[in-house]
């Protein structure tokens, strides 16, 4: 049964009967409001926290898997994936640090791909070293 309502609906949002609003859908061309009774809406919650954790750690771990197969390009080091870290090649390619994109979704982890085929794979040592030469020759 659709509900429509003047004004829109905010996630979360409860409507006079108890059921709360999670989104909508369409149908043969047709808007319908789409709401879960509170035990629904609570599973619910659950299971995309449960869901997203999941999509995070795969993502995490495939992060940290590309990073120790190439290991530093300059001294070899690979054996922990928190030693090692991504260097953009040219600077001014660079959109976003590979560290800094959200692991909540494949569409983010396909930028994040994109963005670490620019990169070498340098330990934390050795990523220091080479910004400060960076930086020297840039003055």
């Amino acid at each position: 049964m659709a509900y429509h309502f003047k004004r829109e609906l905010k996630y979360g949002e409860e409507r006079e009967d108890g059921y709360i609003f999670v989104g909508c859908t369409t149908k043969r061309g047709k808007k319908y409001e789409d709401f879960r009774s509170p035990e629904a809406f609570e599973r619910q919650k659950k299971s995309n926290k449960i869901n997203k954790k999941k999509v995070y750690d795969k993502i995490s771990k495939a992060m940290a898997d590309e990073k120790i197969s190439r290991g530093c390009s300059h001294c070899g080091y690979n054996k922990e994936a928190e030693a090692l870290d991504f260097h953009h090649r040219d600077p001014k390619t660079k959109i976003i640090a590979v560290a800094s994109h959200w692991r909540t979704s494949w569409k983010q982890f396909e930028k994040m791909k994109k963005e670490w085929e620019k990169c070498d794979v340098l330990c934390s040592r050795c990523h220091r070293v080479e910004e400060k030469r960076l930086r020297n020759a840039i003055k």
